[in-house]
């Protein structure tokens, strides 16, 4: 016993000694040839693994990021009442804007219907009561004042005027008269040659739609008060279709006097609506032949018939 502790006495002085030598120090670590049982030194502790820590750490961010469940409290809150949308009333400068587009509009179809419309020559009347008045405005052109001012003047003194005129002078009246009225006509058949059927049926189209804004506007828009804008007759365009009651009408009138037939109508209508439809059948064939006629003339003038229900 005594033997083996006097040698590792020994052994750890001599190593002792050795250790202190620089050489031994750059050689052999520390510790080397130590025994376990009298090594004072100790192995530092290994760092803790990356996969444990990485585990942790996941673990509290999951605890972190798990969602809170509702309470009772919160679940048994009402959601807030929305508020209804009210409608924006629209404003001064956008009802007058959209009034001026409107009024833009209105202008815009007045200019191309009134293209569409042609201007044709005016047409002389053979009034010789109208040519008188016309050569009294003339003689009163030069005062400066309105017709109608002067016709609310003048108009008793030109009617007492006219009834004394002589024979003669109402003879150079009505050959006036009629020269201008035949001159006029003249001018006017040559004008509608200028143009084709088909033009002076789109004029005319074109001029009921003037009248009908006319008629309902107030005030007249400008442009259109001076004009009556009536149809241009046209001795090319057909005779239009006619229905199966106004040629029934047509032939009982034949057979009454020109002073009856209008008391006539009322009651040519009822007898026409009381037939039987055996008889009626004879006018209703009548009727398509005569429409036939008409879309058959419509195309020798070179305008499309339009097209009829079936």
């Amino acid at each position: 016993m005594l033997i083996s502790s006097g040698r590792v006495l020994t052994r750890a002085a001599g190593l002792s000694a050795l250790q202190s030598l620089p050489a031994y120090k750059a050689v052999i670590p520390v510790g080397k040839f130590i025994p376990r049982g009298l090594a004072t030194t100790t192995a530092p502790k290994k760092a803790a693994s990356s996969s444990a820590v990485s585990k942790k750490t996941t673990i509290t961010t999951k605890a972190a990021k798990a969602p809170v469940k509702p309470t009772a409290a919160s679940t048994t809150k009402k959601a807030a009442p929305v508020a209804p949308k009210v409608a924006v009333e629209p404003t001064e400068k956008s009802s007058k804007k959209s009034k001026k587009t409107e009024e833009e509009k209105q202008k815009e179809n007045i200019k191309s219907l009134l293209e569409k419309a042609l201007d044709p020559p005016p047409l002389s009347t053979k009034s010789i009561w109208i040519w008188f008045l016309k050569d009294k405005f003339e003689s009163c052109k030069g005062t400066g004042e309105n017709v109608a001012t002067i016709l609310k003047r003048e108009h008793k003194n030109w009617v007492n005027e006219y009834k004394n005129l002589a024979p003669a002078d109402l003879q150079a009246l009505q050959a006036k008269a009629e020269m201008m009225s035949g001159n006029a006509g003249e001018a006017f058949a040559n004008w509608v040659k200028q143009h084709s059927p088909a033009e002076i049926r789109q004029a005319n189209l074109a001029r009921a739609a003037l009248r009908n804004i006319k008629a309902k506007s107030d005030p007249v828009p400008r442009g259109l008060k001076s004009n009556s804008f009536a149809a241009i007759p046209d001795d090319r365009f057909p005779l239009r279709a006619r229905s199966a009651n106004i040629l029934y009408i047509k032939e009982k009138f034949a057979s009454l006097p020109k002073e009856k037939r209008a008391d006539a109508l009322p009651a040519l209508m009822k007898e026409y609506t009381a037939l039987p439809e055996s008889e009626k059948q004879k006018w209703k064939a009548l009727s398509a032949k005569d429409l036939v006629r008409y879309h058959n003339q419509l195309k020798d003038i070179g305008i499309e018939p339009p097209s009829t229900s079936a």
